[in-house]
């Protein structure tokens, strides 16, 4: 994938678990402690979950951009050069000394030496000192994730350039997305158009591409199989549906007002059907020890979906490591 956004801690971990074979919430967990898997954020202002080997690489390419875009943001909130000094200094002392911190305890550290964190003015500071590579998220302390100083938790090892990174950022891509357009490719990855062209003709060779509705959609051969038949239940923010500027190929403008109500940016969990299509949205409903899954459909239900609901809700329950009870 070589990213997945991971705004919401807990989606994006069942968003993992989704594309692998029999792993549980514990498997994730023991992956970011193992440094495997590293949160921050790459590109788009927004949190991702990425491989250790991209983080610096994609940061490299894609995080001045954001902050170019952010910039009248910035000045709203009196973040300039001398802020974020201090700030980094500050962050580094507190975590040297005392291990990871929470965002909490580093809004703190920042109201004591006079860098008022409050009106998004913390996050914004936090944001940009992951972007130039000074922190990560680490492990969770409980339901809160702490900081850490990257050089710490992940160093760096062999550098790639920006055409390489271009490169390898367009192959994980299409092998995980497609088919895809250019176009989505450039959303995604906060690359100019121009430039995700020229990482896609790089890959060529090693993709197909196909036409629809006037559109060249490329994919990688190697990565494509047979649907197996079976709902999948999708977390919040899935790169099946967000991974892609273009989305009408996976639902209507109607059904996608009912994944993102509002417009407000929020994508809720979603049902894909057996042959690919988004039929609905779901949530869950944890009990004593146990959790129960509830579908809300975009059309009627028809005969058999309940027990196709059945077997997605099992699969979810395995990975939470919790026993399912039936509505």
């Amino acid at each position: 994938m070589g990213a997945i956004q991971a705004q919401d801690f807990g989606a994006a971990q069942w968003a993992i678990g989704l594309r692998t074979l029999g792993v549980t919430v514990s498997d994730i967990d023991s992956a970011i402690e193992r440094r495997e898997i590293i949160r921050t954020w790459p590109m788009r202002g927004t949190l991702h979950f990425i491989s250790p080997e991209l983080v610096r690489p994609v940061l490299r390419l894609c995080a001045p951009r954001v902050f170019q875009r952010s910039a009248a943001r910035f000045r709203q909130l009196e973040i300039d050069d001398d802020v974020l000094k201090r700030a980094r200094k500050l962050v580094a002392y507190h975590i040297r000394e005392h291990g990871p911190r929470t965002r909490a305890e580093l809004y703190a550290a920042f109201d004591a030496d006079g860098l008022k964190p409050d009106g998004q003015r913390g996050i914004h500071i936090l944001g940009q000192l992951s972007r130039e590579a000074v922190l990560c998220h680490g492990s969770h302390r409980g339901k809160q994730p702490t900081f850490v100083l990257l050089d710490e938790w992940s160093p760096e090892t062999a550098a790639m350039d920006d055409r390489g990174t271009l490169v390898e950022l367009a192959a994980r891509y299409f092998s995980s997305h497609g088919p895809a357009t250019v176009h989505d490719f450039a959303w995604w990855s906060n690359l100019k158009v121009a430039e995700a062209r020229s990482a896609l003709e790089a890959n060529k060779a090693e993709l197909e591409n196909v036409e629809f509705a006037g559109k060249q959609y490329w994919f990688s051969p190697a990565a494509v199989t047979e649907t197996d038949g079976r709902m999948r239940l999708l977390p919040g923010f899935d790169e099946f549906v967000l991974g892609y500027t273009d989305r009408t190929p996976a639902l209507s403008t109607e059904q996608m007002a009912r994944i993102v109500p509002g417009d407000n940016g929020m994508f809720m969990p979603a049902v894909v059907d057996a042959d690919g299509g988004v039929a609905g949205t779901w949530r869950r409903m944890l009990g004593k020890g146990s959790i129960r899954i509830e579908a809300q459909w975009f059309d009627e239900q028809p005969h058999g979906r309940a027990e196709e609901l059945d077997g997605a809700a099992e699969e979810y329950a395995h990975f939470i490591q919790l026993p399912m009870t039936k509505a």
